[in-house]
């Protein structure tokens, strides 16, 4: 059976979302305050949808009919008490359309593309805005609430705190000024003006179970309240005595910056920032990514903690608060700044900009940066490899090691703790977060000694460290989510399973020149899988006798695929009686 993430990575390429995603590039700026690009909004979204369709249709995908999906939106667009699909309330069309029009056109449902577009007429006959993309993005900033702003989720209201009814009604306030977003989602897709967070992996959301729901109302309102505080700042004598560096510009990048990230990583808001998030903000993600001079990073903590000033003359947060988050900030800032003065502590992409920038080159023209890139093709992509290269040494250096798998890790938002993306219990074994976690970590430490080692045997056929992670992590991190076995724990039955849904005859690529790439793909995974299968019998306490069946049960499946990979060949490990999956106990959703 077809996993939601092989599905949604065919669904990812299809013209149906294709349509889809330019519809909402051409609203610039949207992504920037909802802090979450389109793929990863649309992904979670379709998550959330193919799993409620899943529970209510109670069957497979290639049972559902286009009946039964209609059956489902319309209950949706009626039932106010369906909590999982709230983002689907206002617009269940605008993903169910294309993804189940997808589904069809590929087989893998029981319906034909012109079923699902007859079901989906239907339902925006009786709701004409139903499908409307600027309605559904409305109803995800629209998502209620019962605190905003200055409040986090585990504040209680003071009377002398944020009051955010008087807030927006001063008619003070209400004067058209750069700093105030311009949140129009109309019908011609109007946009936000907002500074540039797109496909930054540092704005990406958290979704720990353990943190308070994401709602990106709050943060829409955050932003917009923080711009209306910039416009007073702007207004009073202390703006005047600012460094040249502080621009109108910068201010408003600096702060917009430090509250997306303070909430998607942490659902932390103004009046809950501590000084470990600050810390970790402006000494990593600043230091790191932000293309400040050092004169920039000097006048980041005044700035601040003259902002804060300002709320706390507005009243709108305790003196007590203002001024321990005024020295939070200060603290901050100063071990930012020396952070900055090391090169070291750059990203790689960081460090390349500063490169070209070095070169002469105009960072404002496209044309000379392709350029550039184009002139020095080799040079960028081998340091690109190198940025963080990978030696026996950092095995000797906790901290090092654990940035390098941070960097490394081909799931960079940690899909893999989402409630919808494991079982709960197997075989009488519970799902524990932090062992969720040690078992992704470890597969991507191990990758870095399958690398090494291979460095070692076959310098002229190594290739890069992200080869060896990403199927090492894949298939010993399927082992836990699915199995709840560590590393160490693997079983022949455990790697079959996940073999059997990488390579299984669920293929929708019908193309022979399409099959033959796909054949040499998997190919190159199975002789990854062999190392890796070396590498846990050499680093953990893997038996020898496992090891030596797991060893069989790649080299059986590398037998197959070398007669020849055919779409309907039924694998060597299928013929033997497959363990059923236990049915996942789902988590109850807010």
């Amino acid at each position: 059976m077809a996993t939601f993430k092989s599905i949604w990575a065919g669904f990812k390429a299809s013209p149906e979302y294709q349509q889809l995603k330019t519809q909402y590039d051409q609203m610039d700026g949207v992504s920037d305050i909802i802090g979450m690009n389109w793929d990863n909004l649309s992904e979670m979204v379709g998550n959330q949808l193919d799993t409620e369709l899943s529970d209510y249709i109670g069957k497979s995908h290639a049972d559902w009919t286009a009946a039964s999906i209609g059956a489902y939106l319309t209950q949706v667009k009626h039932d106010d008490d369906i909590d999982g699909t709230q983002f689907l309330v206002e617009g269940p069309v605008v993903i169910g359309e294309p993804y189940c029009t997808y589904l069809a056109r590929t087989k893998q449902i029981n319906a034909k593309p012109a079923d699902i577009s007859k079901v989906m007429a239907e339902i925006k006959k009786e709701n004409p805005e139903a499908g409307s993309l600027p309605k559904f993005l409305l109803a995800l900033f629209s998502t209620p609430v019962e605190t905003e702003g200055f409040m986090d989720d585990d504040d209680d209201s003071d009377d002398d705190d944020f009051d955010d009814v008087d807030f927006w009604d001063n008619p003070d306030l209400d004067s058209d000024d750069d700093f105030v977003p311009s949140v129009d989602l109309g019908q011609d897709g109007s946009s936000m003006t907002e500074d540039d967070f797109d496909d930054d992996p540092s704005t990406r959301v958290n979704r720990d179970p353990k943190l308070p729901m994401w709602q990106p109302s709050r943060l829409l309102r955050v932003n917009l309240q923080y711009s209306r505080l910039m416009k007073i700042y702007q207004e009073r004598p202390e703006w005047q005595n600012r460094p040249e560096v502080v621009t109108a510009d910068f201010m408003q990048n600096v702060v917009e910056t430090l509250l997306v990230i303070g909430y998607n990583r942490y659902r932390k808001l103004p009046r809950s920032w501590t000084k470990h998030m600050l810390v970790e903000i402006l000494t990593g993600d600043f230091v790191a990514d932000r293309l400040y001079s050092q004169e920039e990073y000097a006048a980041i903590g005044p700035m601040l903690t003259d902002l804060i000033s300002i709320v706390g003359s507005e009243q709108m947060m305790k003196p007590n608060k203002v001024a321990q988050l005024q020295r939070y900030i200060h603290e901050a800032a100063a071990k930012m700044v020396e952070a900055a003065k090391d090169p070291n502590n750059y990203s790689v992409d960081k460090k390349m900009i500063l490169k070209i920038q070095a070169a002469g080159v105009d960072l404002n023209n496209d044309d000379s940066i392709n350029n550039y890139v184009t002139d020095h093709k080799n040079d960028i992509s081998s340091e690109y490899e190198n940025g963080f290269p990978i030696t026996a040494a950092v095995f000797d250096d906790p901290e090092q090691l654990a940035k390098l798998i941070d960097f490394y890790s081909p799931d960079q938002e940690r899909d893999y703790l989402n409630p919808d993306a494991h079982v709960e219990t197997f075989e009488g074994r519970s799902w524990h977060r932090k062992d969720a976690i040690k078992a992704h970590r470890f597969a991507v430490e191990l990758a870095f000694r399958a690398y090494l080692d291979q460095q070692q045997k076959h310098p002229e056929n190594i290739g890069p460290v992200s080869d060896y992670a990403a199927p090492f992590e894949f298939y010993l991190g399927s082992a836990y989510d699915f199995n709840l076995l560590q590393p160490e724990e693997l079983t022949t039955e455990a790697l079959e399973e996940t073999m059997s849904l990488e390579y299984g005859p669920n293929s929708v690529v019908d193309d022979p020149e399409q099959q033959k790439a796909v054949q040499r793909i998997q190919l190159d995974d199975i002789d990854k899988l062999m190392v890796m299968v070396d590498m846990l019998e050499m680093y953990t306490t893997l038996p020898e006798q496992r090891a030596q069946a797991l060893r069989q049960v790649v080299r059986d499946e590398k037998l197959r695929l070398h007669k020849r990979l055919g779409m309907d060949a039924t694998p060597a490990f299928r013929k033997k009686k497959k363990r059923k999956r236990p049915k996942k106990n789902r988590r109850n959703k807010r």
